[in-house]
């Protein structure tokens, strides 16, 4: 982003995003749910995946801004 190389930033966005999807395929915190001594494994996978979420609307924020304002709203965030 510092070097205005958009796409370049975009493509690292989705790398994230890949890798968060692969850690919610790795966990299966809906099928954990269903065992309640994973109740706390399952808050702390959210928990994560919510952080991930809000660091990925910061750097795309100039990108669609309403979309990024919609993820920090929904996680209770501020830029």
């Amino acid at each position: 982003m510092d070097n205005c190389e958009v796409s370049v930033a975009l493509q690292a966005i989705n790398d994230h995003v890949t890798h968060c999807n692969g850690y919610l395929e790795r966990n299966k915190p809906w099928e954990m749910k269903k065992d309640e001594s994973k109740l706390a494994r399952v808050g702390e996978v959210l928990s994560h995946t919510a952080e991930s979420c809000a660091q990925l609307a910061a750097p795309a924020a100039p990108n669609p801004p309403k979309a990024a304002d919609k993820i920090f709203g929904q996680l209770k965030k501020e830029i």
